[in-house]
């Protein structure tokens, strides 16, 4: 699986300016806005395409611009794919059977720090779009630190090295008999602040967010070490417990460069090494066996025979009474089969999941009932706002738990608030009286066709 390019609205016509956008869209706005102000008309004929034409910033792609109802209009653009597709996820189609025997073919880089160091900063959108971003609400002493650990170092490779000594240099301890951060407190920063103490996600998590700080493009990267090496039988033995979590970081020309922040594991070499393992086996995937949380293929339940009748019931005085009774009970108890079945299905892969795990994978249940469903290749970022386009009314409800599903997953924080529960209240709500009316709608076009 590969990430899609990001797509992007922007919304012209009222003299503000969208903060959020990539700086090239924030002057691809402001030319708009100026060109509206001199030629106001132009909008609604040809020429207004071809001004976009001429001004849209490399990297993106027209698609089409819709007036809103407050006087506005709205110019869709999406990002342009870089030319090698960025590989996020390999899942296997189908389980591969305990002690078979696996060959796997992998390209590791073989670059040396003399030419990371020179490869440059200048990242193709797409890379920025999705891997410089942040929690809003950062701590501002985790910049403090980035910053004090950085200062000194010129180009991109030398600040990753700089943030992975400093995350191994004894002053934090790995280990997994650590208790979550308070609630309300950065999970990061808690980290690096207060406990010191973490598994590998943790050392992971933060070299990402430090690496992000100084604008360099980073992710976490999750699957499993080399195992146990057998020299005599040139094989490893990799179980469960090999499970691991490290930092890849993208160099231009390069692409995504292994870092090992975590220091009770060797770190990566540099130098290209003959007839020995590789350092790591990446996993297909973040969620282990693939256990991704989504619905069953088939949840369409057999509900036993209808039963048969006779033919000839005219005069049964004891059939009719049979039949009054029975089919109401008999519907009534279909419908009971068929809600519970339906809330078993509904709450099926919710057990044991955070609050902000359990509404998201809930919202991205009812909003495929609703007509938007989430694809595999979407983030939780990119799906809420596909979903809060098409039901504006519920926007804030829906992305302040995306955002709340994006925070615990980044920073490791986890929380429980009322205020969640809320919002995906309102968005429950809503969104069945859409279905139920479209049902409706459906119903009498049915009727009348």
């Amino acid at each position: 699986e590969s990430l899609k390019p990001k797509t992007f609205k922007v919304e012209v016509g009222d003299g503000k300016f969208d903060g959020h956008l990539p700086s090239d869209l924030q002057q691809f706005e402001l030319h708009i806005e100026k060109y509206l102000q001199d030629y106001p008309t132009h909008i609604r004929n040809n020429k207004f395409e071809e001004y976009l034409g001429s001004q849209l910033p490399n990297e993106y792609k027209y698609i089409t611009t819709s007036s809103n109802n407050n006087g506005t209009s709205e110019i869709k653009l999406t990002r342009t794919a870089p030319l090698n597709l960025d590989i996020v996820n390999w899942k296997l189609a189908r389980q591969i059977p305990a002690n078979k025997q696996l060959m796997m073919v992998s390209s590791v880089s073989v670059s040396s720090p003399k030419e990371l160091r020179t490869a440059g900063q200048t990242y193709h959108g797409f890379i920025k779009d999705h891997y410089l971003e942040l929690p809003e609400d950062m701590p501002e002493r985790i910049f403090d630190l980035t910053k004090k650990i950085t200062s000194e170092k010129t180009n991109p490779y030398d600040k990753a090295v700089a943030i992975e000594e400093h995350l191994r240099n004894g002053d934090y301890q790995y280990s997994h008999k650590i208790s979550t951060p308070p609630v309300g407190v950065d999970g990061v920063d808690h980290f690096l602040f207060t406990s010191h103490t973490g598994y590998s996600d943790y050392f992971a998590s933060t070299m990402t967010v430090m690496l992000r700080i100084s604008g360099i493009p980073a992710r976490l990267a999750t699957g499993y070490s080399s195992g146990t090496y057998l020299p005599d039988k040139n094989s490893s033995t990799i179980k469960d417990s090999d499970s691991h979590g490290w930092v890849q970081v993208y160099f231009p020309n390069y692409g995504w460069i292994d870092f090992e922040p975590t220091p009770n594991w060797s770190k990566y070499s540099r130098l290209q090494r003959e007839k020995t393992p590789s350092a790591f086996i990446r996993s297909g995937s973040v969620y282990k066996d693939g256990n991704y949380p989504k619905l069953p293929d088939d949840f369409y339940d057999e509900l036993g025979p209808k039963g048969e009748v006779s033919e000839n019931t005219t005069g049964n005085i004891y059939f009719l009474l049979k039949k009054s009774i029975l089919v109401p009970l008999s519907i009534i108890f279909s419908i009971a089969i068929l809600s519970l079945g339906l809330i078993t299905l509904w709450r099926y892969g919710l057990s044991g999941l955070s609050q902000a795990e359990k509404l998201t994978i809930k919202m991205y249940r009812i909003g495929t009932l609703a007509g938007t469903s989430k694809n595999r290749y979407q983030t939780i970022g990119e799906f809420s706002s596909k979903l809060s386009t098409r039901y504006p009314n519920i926007h804030t409800e829906i992305h302040t738990i995306a955002y709340a599903f994006m925070k615990e997953k980044y920073s490791t924080q986890y929380s429980y608030s009322e205020n969640l529960d809320i919002c995906w209240k309102t968005i429950r709500n809503y969104l069945w009286r859409e279905i139920l009316g479209r049902s409706f709608k459906w119903a009498q076009k049915n009727e009348t066709s």
